[in-house]
């Protein structure tokens, strides 16, 4: 069981994070949205804070993920989420999401080439599905697109566990798989943070 970090009703964001500095915890990332820490306590976990009303999509995978694919290889273990309260310095309270998840490996673009070029290989209607419909969108980036998971979705096997991943991203909202987003365990590529908003 994680031990689940507590931040006081009231204490800026900002402070919180200089305590999560104070404590140890080693800052990984800082995006558009969010701060990424290695958690003070357990060094196999990760701490990602940001405010719901930027991550709304994000809060919907990490459901999708905690409740409907729990133990799917493509992705993360998530160990808990909080929302608490905490004030900006002009003494207006606002939601801060911290979410807990297990620590993974960033992947390279190598990486998603060989992804890419993996799931294709080992898609039901073979490579040829994927020219087709790309050849479709010539003014788009095919490779991750809503149409890429479309195809993906109609060529794996039911028993396929990327069959319910590509059917989450063929009809998310905001779509934003880079290296940045997709992480390693071991061999095995894992979403972490696929879609955008």
């Amino acid at each position: 069981m994680i031990k689940q970090i507590q931040i006081a009703t009231y204490e800026f964001i900002d402070d919180y994070i200089k305590r999560l500095k104070k404590e140890g915890a080693k800052l990984l990332s800082v995006g558009t949205y969010a701060t990424v820490f290695v958690h003070p306590k357990q060094p196999n976990v990760v701490v990602k804070l940001f405010e719901p009303k930027f991550g709304k999509n994000y809060l919907d995978y990490v459901e999708f993920c905690r409740y409907q694919v729990e133990n799917n290889p493509w992705v993360p273990k998530f160990y808990g989420m909080n929302v608490r309260s905490v004030s900006d310095y002009e003494g207006n309270e606002r939601p801060v999401a911290f979410v807990f998840m297990e620590k993974l490996k960033r992947a390279t673009q190598g990486d998603l080439d060989k992804m890419e070029a993996t799931i294709i290989a080992n898609s039901r209607l073979g490579a040829d599905s994927f020219e087709r419909y790309r050849s479709n969108t010539p003014n788009a980036k095919f490779s991750f697109s809503y149409g890429w998971w479309k195809v993906v979705a109609m060529t794996r096997k039911d028993t396929d566990p990327l069959l319910p991943i590509a059917e989450f991203l063929k009809d998310a909202p905001f779509l934003d798989i880079h290296p940045g987003n997709v992480m390693m365990r071991g061999k095995q590529w894992v979403f972490t943070d696929p879609v955008a908003k």
